[in-house]
């Protein structure tokens, strides 16, 4: 079982390191058979917000505040019986909480959305609404990373893989 664990992680790892293309910003509303989520959040400094993006926040007095929330979302959609993977989207959801110039920071998720392997991923959407970017990254199942690493997932298994991790599941 652990086995499983550290081998969704490690899929889910390879998938935020290599990436996708970049398309249209416009989103497509997803729809469901059988929805599996697992979420995670962490909190990022100015500093460490600076190192990604190497933007700071518009208040010189901020330098070592909370500047965004993050939540990773892991979701999953399966066939009705849970044994056929349909779909897989990395979503990665920043709040800002500190002020920054927000289309600069939307441009930056843009571009790094461009340099995202185009052989693991099916698309790249960048949105911006108030203070946060949502970025969703749909994995191409057709692929041959999917193939290797998906092809045999269940909703069973995805479900013993979360048990011991940081996310918490729905």
């Amino acid at each position: 079982m652990k086995k499983k664990y550290l081998l969704l992680i490690l899929f889910s790892c390879l998938f935020l390191t290599v990436g996708c293309s970049s398309k249209d910003n416009n989103t497509k509303e997803i729809t469901y058979t059988n929805k599996f989520e697992c979420t995670r959040e962490e909190n990022f400094t100015v500093g460490q917000v600076y190192y990604i993006t190497k933007k700071y926040s518009k208040n010189d007095d901020d330098s070592n505040k909370e500047a965004v929330k993050i939540s990773y979302t892991r979701l999953y959609d399966f066939n009705d019986n849970g044994d056929k993977l349909l779909a897989y989207y990395d979503i990665t959801t920043y709040n800002y909480v500190l002020d920054y110039d927000m289309e600069e920071q939307k441009n930056y998720f843009i571009e790094d959305c461009k340099n995202k392997d185009k052989n693991t991923y099916k698309n790249c959407i960048v949105k911006l609404e108030d203070k946060t970017i949502t970025v969703t990254l749909e994995v191409d199942l057709n692929s041959e990373t999917s193939d290797e690493y998906l092809n045999t997932l269940t909703l069973k298994s995805v479900k013993e893989n979360y048990l011991e991790s940081s996310y918490t599941c729905k």
